[in-house]
């Protein structure tokens, strides 16, 4: 996919998300013969929006085919989901501050994710749960989407970085989820979910460099023609 964008065969966002898309339909299967566990995935982006608030946006998902068999476990996967800013956070604080924001917002513009908002105000690159369920109860986990465990009852979540610099700002999350309990193994998950998480920021890089190229091509291009016209004229 890199070579592709260098090459210019990628030509616009809509078949970058394509592309990506493919990838992770790719990358469902890949994953169940490895653990054999059935997962759903899913990439939000980090966006702003007028007011500056940073929020998560849906960009591509794939739903496991029990999903996809049972009407009832239809999903709805286009919600964006608030960043509240902590720089003190830890997965209690972040708790506490997401229940609180679904608690009191009235204006519903945004979901919240106590996990995400974590991810953000941290170093830490990733978090898995092998049951949602008690660490609702241990108060280490919120989230304001309605009936969770009836979609999935353990979650794997990945900052969309670079392997090795802590710094950066993540291009957004992606996440793996399923009905199972008990079914990640940290070191064998972390490694392989992490290493699609990397190559996913190594593509939106790529992408955003050929923007950039593109961009410069335009405005070159614009301003020879603007000075042709200007010649003539003289």
């Amino acid at each position: 996919m890199k070579n592709e964008i260098r090459k210019g065969l990628i030509l616009n966002r809509e078949q970058l998300q394509e592309r990506i898309g493919d990838l992770l339909n790719l990358t469902g299967p890949s994953l169940k013969d490895v653990f054999n566990l059935t997962l759903s995935i899913n990439i939000k982006l980090l966006s702003y929006s007028s007011d500056n608030k940073s929020f998560l946006t849906p960009y591509v998902q794939v739903q496991r085919e029990s999903i996809k068999r049972d009407v009832s476990k239809e999903r709805n996967l286009n919600h964006k989901y608030i960043v509240l800013p902590d720089k003190d956070a830890d997965q209690k604080r972040a708790f506490l501050d997401a229940k609180h924001y679904h608690e009191h917002n009235e204006e519903r513009i945004y979901q919240v994710n106590s996990i995400f908002n974590y991810l953000f105000n941290s170093n830490t690159r990733y978090w898995m749960s092998n049951d949602l369920s008690k660490d609702e109860a241990d108060e280490i986990f919120f989230t304001s989407s309605e009936n969770y465990p009836r979609h999935y009852k353990s979650m794997a979540v990945f900052k969309i970085v670079p392997p090795f610099k802590k710094e950066a700002i993540p291009e957004g999350l992606l996440i793996f989820d399923t009905e199972n309990t008990g079914c990640f193994v940290e070191e064998e998950c972390a490694q392989l979910m992490g290493l699609i998480a990397h190559l996913l920021y190594e593509i939106f890089l790529e992408y955003k460099i050929y923007e950039q190229k593109e961009e410069t091509e335009r405005e070159k291009n614009i301003y020879y023609k603007r000075k042709k016209k200007t010649l003539r004229h003289l």
